[in-house]
């Protein structure tokens, strides 16, 4: 699961900083879950990408959970934690594995497409490009039939 809007702590210049993204969550934004063993456990988190003092929103922070029910209880927070500023966001999962190996096999056409001066995309797991201002869908394996960009 990912977390989107976490502050974020500037790390000290040359030193090795572990930043707990998740330290004192609950407590913060949620008064209610004052003892550490009232709200949901997460066996691991950390910030994707690196850090850049320059970023305008805190990098996401993922979580990882030691079972489905602890993932559930975190679930059933998210409205509380979208009060305080934070989104929660269940793309890694199954699904969205799936969906990436559906991406992989249309590399070869997105690939195409640039070449021909689009800016392909994705929605879901189905390549787009815009043509004339209108999104078009590209099928598999007729990326060449596509007239180049004008």
């Amino acid at each position: 699961m990912v977390l989107y809007g976490r502050k974020e702590l500037q790390p000290p210049k040359n030193v090795k900083f572990d930043d707990n993204p998740l330290a004192d969550l609950l407590v913060d934004t949620l008064p209610e879950c004052e003892e550490p063993d009232e709200g949901p456990h997460w066996s691991s988190n950390k910030r994707m990408g690196r850090f850049s003092p320059n970023a305008r929103k805190p990098r996401p922070v993922l979580i990882g959970f030691s079972s489905t029910e602890e993932k559930h209880k975190f679930l059933k927070l998210s409205k509380q934690l979208r009060q305080n500023g934070l989104r929660l966001d269940d793309w890694l999962t199954e699904f969205f594995e799936v969906q990436q190996k559906e991406r992989c096999t249309l590399d070869a056409d997105f690939q195409t497409l640039k070449g021909k001066g689009y800016k392909p995309f994705f929605r879901g797991s189905v390549l787009m490009y815009r043509r004339n201002n209108k999104a078009c869908v590209c099928q598999k394996d007729k990326a060449d039939t596509v007239p180049p960009a004008a």
